[in-house]
Order: C-alpha cells, then sequence, then structure tokens
C-alpha cells in the first residue's frame, strides 16, 4: 500500500500553480501452487495541472502558428486518474499490463484550445528472462501501448 502528495507538473517540469496531486496504490501478490509468481494493483490519482503554451498549427495545416486557448498562466485543469496493473512475473516467460482511465486537460478536436477531456491508455508487454553464466539476466520484452 502506498500513498503521496507530491507537487509538480511531471515531465520534470517545475510547479505552476502551488496545487498538490494526491496518489495512492494498492497491489498484492501471490504465488499460484505451480510456484508462479502474480501480482494485481490498483492505482489512482488527482490533481490541477497547468498546461504549458506553445505556436502551434492547429491539424498540422496553414502557415500561421497559434498558441491554444488555455494553456500557460496558473489556472490548473483537474486531473483525475483511476488504473489497474496485472503481472505474471517472468520465470521464464513472463507478462505485464496496466491500462488507466480519467480526465485531464487535452486539445479539442479541432485543436485551438485546451480543455478537460476524458482519457484511457495502457500497456501489454510480453518478455522472457534468460539468465546467462557470463553477463547476468538478459530480458528480452515485446510491448505494445495505446
Amino acid at each position: 500500500v502506498g500513498f503521496g502528495v507530491y507537487n509538480g507538473q511531471g515531465g520534470s517540469q517545475a510547479e505552476q500553480n502551488l496545487n498538490l496531486h494526491a496518489a495512492a496504490h494498492i497491489t498484492y501478490p501471490w504465488e499460484l501452487p505451480s510456484g508462479q509468481i502474480v501480482e494485481t494493483g490498483i492505482q489512482g490519482m488527482i490533481g490541477d495541472s497547468v498546461v504549458s503554451g506553445a505556436p502551434i498549427r492547429p491539424l498540422g495545416v496553414g502557415d500561421e502558428e497559434f498558441t491554444p486557448k488555455g494553456t500557460g498562466g496558473t489556472r490548473g485543469w483537474r486531473e483525475h486518474r483511476l488504473g489497474g496493473t496485472f503481472v505474471w512475473y517472468p520465470q521464464p516467460f513472463g507478462f505485464q499490463a496496466e491500462w488507466n482511465y480519467g480526465v485531464g486537460p487535452g486539445l479539442t478536436d479541432d485543436q485551438k484550445k485546451v480543455d478537460v477531456r476524458n482519457l484511457h491508455g495502457g500497456y501489454l508487454m510480453a518478455m522472457y528472462r534468460y539468465d546467462t553464466h557470463d553477463y547476468g539476466i538478459v530480458m528480452p520484452f515485446a510491448r505494445i501501448a495505446s
């Protein structure tokens, strides 16, 4: 079980609005009768994020650059997410998946302003653990993300 409170924008950016974010994570590992170790978890976060502004060409067309409305300043956009995790630890084959749902700041479809939007995404990853005699552990993997 983990709980945290932090301030910051993520992506190594300085705090823009002096608002705290809160995050929590609960995970539980267990061992199957075969010896395989499996772990499931659920996590969530909530906070207000400021979206930095920069000139863009909406939809990538035209010569005129435009800074989307709702960017910059100190006004934060509400962001909250809830996600789940599943891990089948490599012994020697493994699998990992994580997905999240929530709302957060994003460009509108015409890319002219930022608004709170529904979001979701995650990844699926397969891996193989190979213990070498001279070089330690080698773990090739394949990952697909959305």
